[in-house]
């Protein structure tokens, strides 16, 4: 049998060594900073230099971020490698089919954007996120007006009660009577201004009164024409320096046309009584 036989304690093996472990150690510490895989930390060095060499070439395809103190011309070009356009009109939508635009909001926010060196792709995601979101809000102010409209609506009902059907019917008078002189886009416009149940309110009061004597008599009052021809005297010299008014004497596109001339025909004819 063989002894064994144990190696002098200076002789034995130091084990595995890595080629960085003869890199001074500021060096060592940047290339495990990288935290490259050891498999490849050979390539990623030589990638990561040749990267640097092009940036001091001032290769086109390496795009340097400009320090802080940078001036705007320097970020404008940083902005351009980056694909900006040479001016806000090379900004190119792209919305989904059917999308309303506003052009002058469109125009807007071209300029925003060219501002901030936003390329064509970043200019498209902002601005079809803004459609996104106006298009959310307006849906959520319908609906909130809907159900605000319906609740009133109920309310309007439990208010009249079993006048409900003659109510609604006084209002179909009033617009019957008006005919061509309350036009579609007028009606919808004081709907929208106050509501359907509240234009459906003003409408059944004045759709009742509309057959009673007392309001035609108050139609034609002091309120329209001066009760007395000394009223209506002081009524008509102050109409004469009302230049709308006068205005819409003659001119035929004035909404206020036909009922100004009648109330001045009416003033005339009192004020000239004797």
């Amino acid at each position: 049998m063989t002894d064994d036989i144990t190696p002098p304690e200076g002789d034995q093996p130091s084990g595995e060594t890595s080629w960085m472990d003869g890199l001074d150690t500021d060096i060592r510490g940047f290339v495990d900073s990288k935290g490259y895989p050891e498999e490849t930390v050979h390539q990623d060095l030589a990638k990561s230099y040749y990267n640097l060499q092009k940036l001091h070439a001032k290769d086109p395809t390496v795009v340097g971020l400009p320090g802080e103190d940078a001036d705007e011309e320097t970020w404008g070009s940083f902005y351009k490698q980056l694909g900006m356009p040479s001016d806000e009109g090379g900004y190119a939508p792209e919305f989904a089919e059917g999308v309303e635009v506003d052009e002058p909001t469109l125009d807007w926010f071209r300029g925003v954007a060219h501002k901030a060196g936003l390329n064509n792709k970043q200019f498209n995601i902002l601005a079809n996120a803004h459609n996104e979101q106006i298009a959310s809000l307006q849906q959520k102010m319908a609906d909130a007006n809907e159900s605000s409209t319906a609740e009133q609506f109920e309310a309007l009902k439990k208010d009249w009660g079993a006048d409900l059907d003659a109510n609604v019917a006084s209002g179909q008078k009033l617009v019957r009577a008006l005919g061509s002189d309350l036009d579609e886009a007028t009606l919808s416009a004081f709907e929208g201004e106050v509501g359907t149940p509240a234009m459906m309110k003003v409408m059944a009061v004045l759709g009742k009164r509309l057959g009673e004597d007392d309001f035609l008599r108050d139609m034609h009052s002091s309120s329209f024409s001066g009760n007395t021809r000394e009223q209506s005297v002081v009524e008509r010299d102050r109409l004469m320096g009302d230049k709308d008014f006068t205005k819409s004497l003659t001119d035929v596109n004035d909404p206020a046309h036909k009922a100004n001339n009648e109330k001045w025909r009416r003033l005339n004819a009192k004020a000239n009584a004797f």
